[in-house]
């Protein structure tokens, strides 16, 4: 069995997260993030959920999902998956993680974005039904056709968001998981990995390497 390697990077000049996982089998279940997301597949075959509809993706395919999108994924060919989150351009991607030139990385990620927006971009629709006087099941079935999750499910992904932003802080997993409602760390520890495929330590510890290269 492939070994799995996880690596991830906070670029302070672009203020961007990049990961790159290799040789994972992990699969992850229904939620959405509050921000764009690139990736580029490079091995391996998954099963993608998102907004409800089902596509196959492999090799050479890149994902992009706005803020709020659910989505979920599985391996479905028996082969580890080989992945790059904000591999706009495998340049761009090594750049971040290598710790490229402040203002190379910017025109890049800007010249790549323009792109995007001309090719894929749509106007936004606001689409959140009326639900005042419902039942609780009506609300429920309502809820999760509005959002793509469950109303369960929708909280545990802003836990999961704010617990973030508490670690990118440096406050302590243990600290991040009673702020955010879990019960207990371990609890929260994997719901974390589950979500972000990284335990809260690890997370944390990317912004705590990035204050030591700037201090």
């Amino acid at each position: 069995m492939q070994k799995e390697i996880r690596t991830v990077c906070y670029d302070d000049d672009l203020h961007l997260e990049a990961y790159h996982f290799e040789g994972i089998v992990q699969p992850f279940p229904n939620h959405f993030h509050d921000y764009y997301v690139i990736g580029f597949i490079e091995a391996g075959t998954r099963c993608l959920s998102c907004k409800n509809k089902e596509y196959m993706v492999g090799p050479g395919n890149i994902l992009l999902f706005n803020p709020n999108d659910n989505h979920s994924c599985v391996q479905c060919d028996g082969k580890n998956l080989d992945y790059r989150g904000l591999n706009y351009l495998r340049s761009l991607h090594q750049m971040i993680m290598e710790g490229g030139e402040a203002f190379e990385k910017e025109e890049m990620l800007l010249l790549l974005l323009s792109f995007l927006i001309e090719q894929y971009g749509q106007p936004f629709e606001n689409c959140i039904p009326e639900c005042s006087g419902l039942s609780k099941s009506t609300l429920l079935r309502s809820f999760t056709i509005s959002k793509g999750v469950t109303p369960y499910r929708y909280l545990q992904t802003i836990r999961i968001c704010k617990a973030k932003e508490l670690l990118a802080k440096g406050v302590s997993p243990i600290d991040a998981a009673m702020q955010t409602g879990f019960s207990d760390q371990s609890h929260f520890s994997n719901f974390f990995h589950m979500f972000i495929g990284l335990s809260p330590g690890a997370y944390r510890r990317i912004f705590k390497e990035g204050d030591k290269d700037h201090g």
